[in-house]
């Protein structure tokens, strides 16, 4: 630890970490382009996928037993390094699980435009989800399948959102991903040659019943109102998951990780059958 630049904070009227806490809002990280980052797969992850760390905040009981090769590695790279007593690091913490460290982190939004496509995409467009921690749980998801990319359609909640972040388990930094209107989403979608298969509790056909295997784009709506954009004119199938309780619909990262797993499905028959 000595030989390592630390910067001790030790009160909370410190002008840093009022600009900390700044970020925990919407309107700090919008000013900002930075976000926070909890917890240390979390931040892992954002140094490992070009999401470099501009500072690293650590409770001074912590220090000992952190990596410390990969301490001086992101030093090399030019994170400021900062202690401070764990009743300053607590009021900063989302969630119930703190392990005592927190990364401040450039948000690197892309244009759809600049959205890597690999051939044969599959890609998730979430419209105006609201709650962070669904969206975090499908990029998980989306992880997890493969799923190619995921866009964010007209957004209520922002994606680098810290509980969108830990919700994802640290994913958000590993899938591509975007925010878009409507608007610009539709000509993209027709310039890629996307079928749209979106998801509505009154559709006639079953999530296993339409064709996946080709490029595809899952739509998928708000908690609140499902669907509420009309993408027929862009030649929408609409699939829903068959319920036999009293509700009528899961809820949308459940939904989301069946309509994912399908499309994995699908492929590795696909290529099983074929090859």
């Amino acid at each position: 630890m000595n030989r390592l630049p630390w910067t001790a904070i030790t009160s909370d009227k410190n002008p840093r970490l009022k600009q900390l806490a700044k970020l925990r809002t919407r309107r700090g990280r919008k000013q900002s382009g930075r976000t926070l980052v909890y917890g240390r797969r979390e931040i892992r992850r954002a140094a490992e996928s070009d999401y470099p760390l501009e500072q690293l905040w650590i409770a001074e009981e912590q220090v000992e037993a952190l990596d410390r090769k990969w301490l001086e590695e992101q030093r090399a790279c030019g994170t400021q390094l900062f202690t401070l007593p764990r009743r300053l690091l607590e009021p900063l913490s989302f969630g119930d699980r703190d392990d005592g460290c927190v990364a401040v982190v450039a948000v690197d939004m892309r244009s759809l435009d600049r959205l890597p496509l690999p051939p044969n995409p599959c890609v998730a467009i979430v419209e105006q989800l609201e709650k962070p921690g669904n969206l975090g749980a499908i990029l998980r998801s989306a992880d997890g399948a493969g799923i190619s990319a995921v866009i964010v359609a007209d957004p209520v909640t922002d994606i680098m959102n810290p509980n969108v972040i830990r919700a994802s388990m640290g994913t958000v930094f590993t899938v591509p991903h975007c925010t878009a209107t409507r608007e610009e989403i539709a000509p993209w979608i027709r310039r890629h040659s996307l079928q749209i298969v979106a998801t509505r509790v009154d559709a006639a056909k079953l999530y296993y019943e339409v064709d996946l295997t080709g490029p595809t784009a899952i739509i998928l709506g708000s908690e609140a109102c499902g669907l509420e954009g009309d993408w027929r004119e862009l030649g929408e199938q609409s699939v829903r998951l068959p319920m036999f309780g009293v509700s009528d619909s899961l809820n949308v990262s459940a939904t989301a990780a069946v309509m994912f797993y399908e499309v994995f499905r699908q492929r590795r028959t696909t290529r099983t059958c074929s090859g």
